[in-house]
């Protein structure tokens, strides 16, 4: 394609045109390729969102496809994902069942309300919001959420009798995995076979054949040997079951319910607009990674507006064809790089398989052993588990270790509903950051202690009793003034003879109005009672905001030095000829 050729931003899919017979046919080997691995971990994360396995399917085709044709990046792989499935099930569960009729329909509507969120987002270009959530906070909720994903698996995998209902508040997850540790013995030796054998056989593949869908072969060979054996009618180890034949319905979704379980369409949608938020933010922080990523990788520029776009089409596009919130996938999204995707087509193609499976092959899906989705999850999710990062966050400032590690115990804690791990570590890390705005880093030279590599500590051992000497590291606005001018006070009472107080500025990278206005105001009373205020090493910006309200002629311009060497040393010589005069 021309780089030079106009980018239409409405219709993006218009720029992969015309496409070349060399690159239509490597993207349709990367198609398939990205359709071996989405089948098996598609239906397994429908599970984990706590739905009807085919779903997965559904959310396969159409999301994918949508995604691909207004995404940016024709490297990204979009529909289901593990953390997008969690986070589907912890906002949902207050409202329904898992598994319940109710429940499967407020997962599709909830798509309605992330993609609708989503369009909102993009179209507002509001892709930056998501840099309100810290590095810390991310880390120590994708730890947190992946041990839970991979815990939740546990009475699966082994076919333990868990709780008969899940315990949704504070706890809850512990509670829950308590009491399936404590029917151990309910174990069924077959679904552990099977469950087992498959991390065994992912693991076996993924070192010594990593290029060969091992997820796929894995889990023909559990249909073939469970349909042989008989591992549903034989051991009473569950399986994926009856799918219906053929397409989902498309159209409006059937809002009806039996009984008590009756809901009005509208009420309820808005009822679900908070969790979409939730889900929109999760799902969002996937996609800003794998964008990153990518365009490390390949040098294209990144438009995360955009991506929200295709992200919100993909997710209301799906809410017409039964399909839950997707997302961009991490690990199909690798897959897709390394095998060097030229266009969008990839995923279309992609998307076009899965719809095969769903028109032709569902009833070979009939004996698939619900334990091996559960291993599948399990190594989907197990990478995501990594310590180091909350380790060099701790190390790097201590208030970000603190962050990293509250969200992943909050994650934990109030797991299933995991979200409020990142609310509590968010509100968390904004709270400290307030704090040290509030309360910046000063410094009084002279009375508080000395740091080893101070340099401007030796030019302040230079200043008599008639100057005085504060540094502060913040920004001077609304929020950290009262604390600027306590420490000032504090600076004169240290050295009550000083008639010059210096303030080392080198922090200073911004003034506000409230920041100009409390200048103002200390520089009257220092006026009144024969006291000069002098800035050293005030950056260039925060001059420039002084000198377009007149402060700087006000301060007086002698009284702005390039650095605390100078000031002091002007000062003194000032300083000199007056008390020579006095004798």
């Amino acid at each position: 394609m021309d780089k030079n050729k106009k980018k239409n931003k409405f219709l993006p899919f218009l720029n992969w045109f015309p496409i070349d017979s060399a690159s239509l046919k490597s993207d349709a080997l990367v198609g398939i390729t990205i359709t071996l691995m989405l089948i098996p971990q598609s239906m397994a994360y429908a599970e984990l969102a706590g739905m009807p396995a085919y779903f997965g399917l559904y959310a396969s085709f159409v999301p994918v496809i949508l995604a691909a044709l207004w995404g940016h990046m024709p490297q990204i792989a979009s529909g289901p994902t593990a953390m997008t499935a969690i986070v589907t099930a912890s906002v949902l569960m207050p409202f329904a069942k898992e598994f319940s009729p109710k429940y499967i329909a407020l997962a599709v509507l909830l798509a309605l309300c992330v993609g609708l969120v989503r369009l909102a987002m993009g179209f507002f270009k509001m892709a930056t919001l998501v840099n309100f959530i810290s590095h810390p906070v991310v880390i120590g909720f994708t730890n947190g959420g992946a041990l839970v994903i991979c815990l939740s698996q546990f009475n699966k995998l082994l076919g333990i009798q868990g709780p008969e209902h899940r315990n949704i508040g504070f706890g809850g997850f512990i509670s829950d995995l308590f009491i399936t540790l404590g029917n151990i013995s309910t174990v069924n030796k077959m679904t552990m076979a099977f469950g087992l054998g498959s991390i065994i056989a992912l693991l076996l593949f993924k070192k010594l054949a990593p290029k060969l869908p091992g997820a796929l072969i894995v889990m023909l060979a559990a249909i073939i040997i469970s349909k042989v054996i008989g591992y549903h009618e034989n051991y009473g180890s569950p399986i994926v079951g009856e799918i219906p034949k053929g397409l989902p319905t498309i159209g409006l979704l059937d809002w009806s319910f039996p009984g008590s379980e009756q809901e009005a369409f509208w009420p309820t949608f808005f009822k679900l607009i908070p969790a979409a938020l939730m889900v929109t933010l999760i799902g969002f922080m996937e996609v800003l990674a794998i964008s990153k990523a990518i365009a490390m990788k390949t040098k294209q520029p990144l438009d995360l507006n955009q991506e929200l776009i295709a992200q919100g089409t993909a997710a209301v596009g799906g809410f017409f064809c039964q399909a839950y919130p997707t997302s961009a996938s991490f690990s199909r999204s690798a897959l897709s790089i390394e095998c060097k995707t030229k266009t969008g087509m990839a995923n279309i193609f992609s998307g076009i398989g899965v719809l095969l499976v769903i028109l032709f092959f569902t009833d070979y899906l009939y004996y698939l052993p619900k334990s091996v989705l559960s291993a599948l999850i399990v190594m989907s999710v197990i990478n995501l588990v990594n310590f180091n990062p909350v380790s060099l966050a701790w190390k790097a400032n201590r208030n970000d270790g603190i962050g990293a590690v509250t969200t992943l115990v909050s994650t934990i804690l109030f797991a299933p509903q995991i979200v409020y791990g990142i609310i509590i570590g968010g509100v968390l890390t904004f709270g400290m950051y307030m704090y040290r705005t509030v309360k910046p880093q000063v410094k009084i030279f002279g009375l508080d202690e000395s740091e080893t590599d101070d340099k401007d500590e030796v030019h302040a051992a230079a200043a008599g009793e008639q100057i005085a000497i504060m540094r502060i590291r913040c920004s001077l606005f609304f929020a950290s003034m009262a604390y600027f001018e306590e420490k000032l006070l504090d600076t004169i009472a240290f050295k009550p003879k000083a008639r010059y107080i210096v303030v080392v500025a080198n922090g200073i990278n911004r003034i506000d109005a409230s920041g100009e206005w409390g200048l103002r105001q200390i520089l009257e009373t220092f006026e009144k009672n024969n006291m000069t205020l002098v800035f050293s090493g005030l950056p260039k910006h925060s001059y420039e905001t002084l000198e377009n309200t007149g402060l700087t002629k006000k301060i007086g311009l002698k009284n702005f030095y390039p650095n605390l060497e100078t000031a002091i040393k002007e000062i003194n010589a000032d300083i000199a000829p007056a008390e020579h005069y006095m004798i």
